[in-house]
């Protein structure tokens, strides 16, 4: 006879670290957050998934980590799911050029999920801020583009924001995708 049932791994692994947040709202305290800044340690990048687009505290939860990611950790670049030279008049625009209603523009003929919220919080952060954080788009597939963005990034940014390890590697697995 087989014994009483056992959870996962994963399970385990999600009652031993799994941190309790009590708000979505993007202005809301960010104490229930602080217990992050362990996790994320001196690490330059954070990554962060949905596991689908269109679901508002999805969004809302982002925009709130973005928050603590800037405010208390210290971050200065968004890099987005988004098109790399589409970002830079979005990267522009939230370091202060044109105007407020402006975005409308940039985003019209686009699929902007998703960006506009975390670029107005950027825009209105950067308006005091001693080094503004800046917007990437990292909608990328091709090895020229990755390597020219990562170049971008090193130069505009003072770091290489896209790691480029192992391009090739990967790229060969996606044959005609690639460029």
């Amino acid at each position: 006879m087989p014994g009483p049932a056992r959870p996962a791994p994963f399970t385990d692994l999600l009652r031993q670290h799994a941190i309790e947040l009590t708000e979505l709202d993007p202005e809301a305290p960010l104490e229930d957050l602080e217990p992050l800044r362990d996790l994320i340690g001196d690490a330059r990048v954070v990554a962060l998934g949905e596991n689908s687009h269109f679901i508002d505290e999805f969004a809302a939860l982002r925009e709130r980590l973005l928050r603590f990611l800037v405010e208390r950790c210290g971050f200065t670049l968004l890099a987005f799911e988004y098109g790399f030279a589409e970002a830079l008049p979005l990267d522009a625009w939230a370091r202060g050029e044109g105007s407020e209603d402006s975005l409308a523009g940039h985003l019209a003929g686009t699929i902007p999920i998703g960006v506009e919220a975390p670029l107005r919080r950027i825009r209105r952060y950067n308006r005091s801020a001693a080094a503004p954080v800046r917007f990437a788009g990292l909608g990328v597939l091709t090895r020229r583009v990755v390597y020219a963005a990562d170049g971008w990034l090193a130069c505009e940014c003072g770091v290489a924001a896209v790691v480029v390890v192992g391009v090739e590697e990967f790229c060969q697995g996606l044959g005609a995708l690639v460029v």
